[in-house]
């Protein structure tokens, strides 16, 4: 049991320094679109990407061991928990897990946040760019008043020019 339980305690760590950086990553991405800086934006993402591959990696692994352990206690895998875990070792292994446990819960909410926060921000960059799209396209477009060969209505002129000028 201590050998599953160093193991567990290993790749908890693991993924908790992952996450700590995935909270580093996801910080600076909310500088990057706070400063629309695309280039940056872009290499945060690809971060992301591979701290994501890594957890899926280290969860896989955990999920494998947590089985077997399961398997050979005649726990039902589907209901084993870390709290089921540690109530089964002694107290020195028990305080590792369950504080490993809440640290990564806590920078999982945080992360969680930045990662909302940042795509808020995201949605009204988004949005920015196609209201700009949009007066592009009008601006540009075969029947704006400035094409050539093009009647400008009264109404139209009106709005052209200020009475005040």
């Amino acid at each position: 049991m201590k050998k599953i339980a160093q193991e567990i305690i290993n790749i908890l760590k693991g993924e908790l320094n992952i996450y700590r950086e995935m909270l580093s990553v996801l910080e600076s991405e909310r500088t990057f679109l706070i400063n629309f800086n695309v280039e940056r934006i872009f290499e945060v993402s690809k971060k992301k990407e591979t701290l994501a591959v890594q957890l899926k990696v280290l969860e896989e692994t955990r999920r494998q061991i947590l089985k077997t352990y399961a398997d050979e206690s005649g726990i039902d895998f589907k209901s084993l928990t870390l709290s089921i875990i540690a109530e089964r070792l002694d107290n020195g292994l028990k305080s590792d897990i369950i504080n490993l446990r809440d640290e990564i819960r806590s920078i999982v909410e945080r992360c969680f946040e930045l990662n909302r926060h940042n795509s808020y921000l995201i949605q009204n960059s988004l949005g920015l760019l196609q209201q700009s799209l949009s007066i592009f396209k009008d601006t540009l477009s075969d029947s704006g008043p400035y094409q050539k060969g093009v009647k400008i209505t009264k109404k139209q002129r009106r709005n052209l020019i200020s009475k005040k000028a």
